[in-house]
This record gives structure tokens, sequence and C-alpha cells, in this order.
């Protein structure tokens, strides 16, 4: 018994040795592994002429062993010698670690060209040219009418020439110095980039155009453009295209949860757009995977304000501190930032990104002109400029009117009067009450002179009104009725034309107004694009509204 018990204590005494020299054996590893990340610092502060800030240093130490591995592995590639992935050979950037970093980098990259943008691209460029022109024309109508706000200064510059602020001949410009770009946000774990380069492009166009600022909800477009989804990434200018009728919400209306949930469509989204365009609108649409010129960037900066554009984000990119960030990378974009300014001293595009303050320059970075395909695809936003516009009305209560056949005519009725004629057809007036009902409408309203009480049609082909609607009190009709009959309006591809002794507001397919009077039909489209008239209804010959 007690030489059992000999060789147990002896057994123990030798694990226990074993286990205390184990303990010393592992200490000069562990400490080898921190002071080969401290010299790998050093050395990449050297190289690079930047010094990694202290917070991202003591963030690092105490980082998983994962992140740790991961920063390695890029600051040994960075540090490789004669680097061709690097432009002129050697990094100008340092790498630390972020919340961003610790994220799957899948998570972060969230832009994906749509398949069919090749086939898209050219109508595209088209649409743009005619809404310029139309916008021109509108604006020279508002002009005369006193009904657009005026500019007290101009940001904007002409094609290749200086504006107030931007010249695109300058050495170094920034939109932040100048007020047109909102704090940097965060897209979490969610691959809702091109929903923040969509936002930032909008916020400084709204800056650039209309002079005051307002904080986007990348939330809104994020969850009711169908332009993307978190799980699968987005495009920026499909939201533009998707929302264009509805607009955006502001952030604190609308805020960001970072996750892919059902539209609110109850949310006021009273900032809208006009139109979109591309930067480099000669591009080639079957190998757009070309980074925009230069100077076409920085015109197209100084012309319409910050511009959403596309990168290829690698690990070297994730893990970027501070410093001109030069990798050269084969790897297709993959994420989508906003350009808002340049700085020809370092080189560099001044890139808005969408991964918080704590990643890169408080959440920006400067970028090699030449780096990781940065600026494919650059696109720039036009926000609608302030217009004031009163809606001209009459008021009713949608529960009082009664349908009454006079002389074999139906007709709304209202305290007495007569306020709607709506032709012989029982079933039709019984329609056109259900519908009045159902949206709730109690203002009808028009553009041109005051619509007789017992004369309309839709459009008037010969009545004193140009264009009629329908409001609920402030709101718009919106949603959908069983049984309705519906053609969709798209603002940008309404025009006015002449037939005859007529102005016309239509699609080519749909007539919207009619007027003896041009300024009126293009008002009565200033209307539709106000109030995001979305779609046209009809019961019968008689009787139109418009809705969402």
């Amino acid at each position: 018994m007690s030489r059992i018990l000999f060789v147990s204590r002896a057994l123990f005494r030798s694990f226990a040795f074993a286990s205390i020299a184990a303990a010393v054996i592992a200490q000069p590893a562990a400490a080898q592994t921190a002071t080969e990340q401290r010299k790998q610092i050093r050395e990449l502060n050297k190289a690079s002429g930047q010094t990694l800030r202290q917070s991202a240093v003591e963030q690092e130490k105490t980082a998983t062993a994962k992140i740790r591995q991961q920063l390695k592995a890029v600051r040994s590639e960075l540090l490789a010698p004669s680097n061709a992935r690097l432009i002129g050979g050697k990094p100008t950037f340092v790498v630390g670690t972020s919340k961003a970093f610790q994220r799957p980098l899948s998570k972060l990259a969230g832009t994906k060209p749509p398949s069919d943008l090749s086939s898209r691209m050219q109508g595209q460029i088209q649409n743009t040219k005619q809404s310029i022109v139309r916008e021109g024309k509108l604006d020279d109508v508002l002009k005369s009418k006193g009904l657009l706000k005026p500019q007290v200064r101009s940001f904007v510059s002409a094609p290749g020439q200086a504006s107030s602020v931007c010249d695109p001949n300058a050495a170094k410009f920034d939109w932040r110095r100048i007020g047109a770009v909102e704090s940097v946000k965060d897209q979490g774990s969610c691959g809702s980039c091109w929903a923040f380069a969509a936002t930032a492009a909008i916020e400084g166009s709204y800056f650039v155009r209309a002079k005051d600022s307002f904080t986007g909800s990348e939330q809104q477009i994020l969850s009711c453009s169908r332009a993307g989804s978190c799980a699968n990434g987005g495009w920026y200018s499909d939201a533009w295209d998707n929302l264009q009728g509805q607009g955006t919400a502001t952030s604190k209306s609308y805020p960001y949860t970072g996750e892919d949930r059902q539209c609110k469509w109850t949310t006021q989204t009273p900032y809208h757009w006009n139109y979109w365009g591309w930067v480099n609108e000669n591009q080639d649409p079957y190998n757009y995977d070309v980074p925009t010129p230069k100077d076409m960037i920085k015109d197209a900066l100084c012309q319409r304000g910050p511009l959403a554009t596309t990168v290829a984000v690698t690990p070297a990119f994730q893990g970027y501190s501070s410093g001109v960030f030069n990798e050269q990378t084969d790897i297709p974009i993959n994420h989508a930032v906003t350009i808002v300014g340049w700085d020809d001293a370092d080189n560099a595009w001044i890139v808005k990104n969408s991964w918080g303050t704590g990643w890169g320059e408080k959440g920006y970075i400067r970028i090699h002109y030449d780096s990781n395909k940065i600026g494919v695809l650059t696109a720039w936003v036009a926000a609608r400029k302030p217009v004031q516009l009163t809606d001209n009305c009459t008021r009713f209560d949608p529960k009082m009117v009664r349908l009454r056949n006079i002389s074999g005519k139906w007709k709304f009725v209202y305290q007495g009067r007569n306020i709607f004629d709506l032709g012989d057809r029982q079933e039709e007036a019984e329609k056109a009450l259900a519908a009045m009902r159902h949206y709730k409408v109690n203002r009808r309203c028009w553009v041109g002179q005051k619509p007789d009480d017992v004369a309309a049609t839709s459009p008037p082909a010969n009545a004193a009104s140009t264009f009629e609607y329908f409001l609920a009190g402030t709101k718009i009709p919106t949603g959908a009725m069983t049984g309705e009959t519906c053609q969709p309006i798209k603002a940008d591809s309404l025009d006015v034309n002449q037939r005859d002794n007529r102005f016309v507001l239509g699609d080519g397919n749909t007539t919207l107004a009619s007027s003896a009077n041009q300024e009126d039909a293009w008002l009565s489209y200033a209307y539709i694009r106000r109030h995001g008239f979305t779609h046209q209804c009809k019961i019968g010959s008689f009787f139109a509204y418009y809705r969402r």
C-alpha cells in the first residue's frame, strides 16, 4: 500500500513539474508573438510614413487570436519587398483593428451591379439628357411665376469651370468643409453599403441644389426601394429609380436597424430627386469595370456634389487606419462609397465610408486615384429644388356626398350643389363614390382656372382647368382598392408636347393634362412630382384620381 502511495506521489510530482515546464516554455512563445506584432507595426509605420494611432494599438492587444493573426497576414503582405500589389511598390498606409475589421468582409461589401446593367446603361444616359432638358423648361416656368425659391449663392459650376466654392482645376477640394456631407454612419453587419452611398449622394445634392441639409434614412431605402437587401447586397441607382416617386425620409423618422424589414409606407418622405446620371456618359456598357476618368469625377464633384461610386475592398482595405491607401487588386468591385473631394498632393480621392467613425480616418479614407478600381460606375443624383407650390382646392365631406340622377346624368351632390358630373352609367357612378370614400378624399384640387361645379372630365377636353386631383386633407391617396383600373406614372418619362392648339402632358401613351396654356401644362407636371403620384386611376370616362 505504501509503495502504491509512493508511486502515486511521484507521478503527481512528475505531472506538476511537467505542467510548470510547459507553462515556462509557452510563455516566451506568447511574448514572441506580441513582440513580433510590435515589430510589424513599427516596420509598417516606417515604410508608410504613417503612425498607427495608439487607440488601435491598444484595441489590438485585446483582440482575439484570429483577428491578430489576420492583421499579421495583412501586414506581412504589405511589407513584402517590391510589392507589385502596391502603387509605387511600398505601402503608404497603415492597418489596425476596428469594429469593421472584426466583422466578416462578406457582411460589409454588399454592392452588386445588376445583371442587366449593360443593356440598361445606354437608355439611362439618354433618359438623363432628356430629364435635364425637361428640368430646364420647368425651371423657366417656375421662375417666371415666382415659384422657384431664389438661390442664395451658387455652389454649382458649369462643366470645366469653377463655382464660388469648387474649381475642378484646383489642387484639392473637400465638400465636408462646405457643409455638404452628413456625419459618418455604421452599416453594421448588413450588406447595405449601396443604401448608404445612395443616401449620401442625395444629402449632398440637396445641400448643393436646395442650400439646405438633412440626414437621410438608409433604412427606408433598404426596406422600401426593392434595390437590395442585407443578405444579398444591392445597387444605389436602382434605389434612386425605384423611390423617385416616393422620395426619402429622415433618419430620425425612419431609424436604421441594419436588418431586412418590411417597408413602413406611412412614414413621411419629404426629400425628393428628379433624375440621376453616370459621370462618364461615354463608358462602354459592356466593359464598365473601368474607373471613371479623374477629370470627369472632379468636374462632376463641382457640378453635382458628392458622388456615389464603387471600389474593390480587400482585407487590407478593411484594416485601413490612416494614410493614402495604395493597394491594387484585380477582384471585382464589391463595395459602394461616396467621393466627397480630392487632394492632388496625395494623388487621392477623399472618400466617405459607412463602417463607423472607428474605421479609417474617422470614417473616411484617402485612396489613391488608381487604387482598387475606385471610381467604377460613378454616379450623381439631382435633388429637387425647393418649389413654392400651393394646392388650389375646394373641400367637401365624402360621407355627406350623395349620388343623384339629374336629367339622365349621375352627379355627386354635396350640400345641395352638383360638384361632379359622372355621366349616364349608374354602375360607374357608384364605383366613383366607393373610391372617394375608400381613399377618404375630401379636397378636389386643380391646376389652371377653377373648374365649373358640374363640368369635369379627366383630362378635361374643354374645361377651364388643366389638371385635377384629389387629396385626403394634406395627404396623398395611398395604396390600392380592389377592382380599380390604374396605370403607372413615371415622372421621368413625362413631357409636354403640343397637339393642335393644346399643350398635353403625358408619356406618349397616357395623357395626364391638357391645356391651351403651356405654362399650366408644365405646372401640372410640377404638382404631379410634388405629390409623388405614381398611378392614374380611371372609372369610366368622367372620373379619375391619382394615388401613390
